[in-house]
């Protein structure tokens, strides 16, 4: 019978799987090794598209940083017209006060009753002037508190003199005229 060496056959054959082996794994390492390549290229670029919005985004943030301290200074300086504007309608509805409280003094007035001063400090009239009598400073004091023209209206002090009573009032001017 003949007899066949088939040894080197069977090596071949498994030196053969084993190059086939060495091949599918070496395939599979430089494809691994592509993948991991290719998602880290991903991953940096997602990265960067991340850092532009989010530097789009602090721009943003600046710019409207911006914005608001612009409207702080737009209120502030609306804080201020309108504190303005305020002291200027003060004034203007002041300016009626005056020529009425002098109209309703000269028709309060008695007969033989004579204003020397009328001062006016922060919505306060101070008046001074002589009276024949004390009488007629209370005369006074009454037509002033009937016709309205001052509100909380006291006898300050009365003096005698030779000339007459030296009187002095002090009132408050009315809620409309202040």
């Amino acid at each position: 019978m003949l007899r066949l060496n088939l040894l080197p056959w069977r090596e071949q054959r498994r030196a053969a799987a084993v190059r086939r082996f060495q091949r599918s794994l070496f395939g599979g390492a430089v494809a691994a090794l592509a993948l991991v390549l290719v998602i880290d290229q991903l991953a940096q670029a997602r990265v960067r598209q991340q850092q532009v919005v989010n530097a789009a985004h602090h721009a943003n943030g600046v710019a409207l940083e911006q914005q608001v301290e612009q409207l702080d200074t737009v209120i502030e300086q609306r804080k201020q017209f309108e504190q303005r504007r305020a002291g200027l309608v003060r004034l203007h509805a002041g300016q009626g006060a005056v020529p009425g409280i002098l109209a309703g003094l000269e028709q309060a007035a008695p007969a033989g009753l004579q204003l020397t001063r009328l001062h006016l400090k922060d919505g306060q009239v101070t008046l001074a002037g002589l009276a024949a009598t004390p009488a007629l400073v209370a005369r006074l004091v009454r037509e002033i508190q009937r016709l309205a023209v001052l509100q909380d209206v006291e006898v300050k002090q009365i003096r005698s003199s030779p000339a007459g009573d030296r009187f002095e009032l002090v009132a408050k001017l009315p809620a409309h005229g202040s």
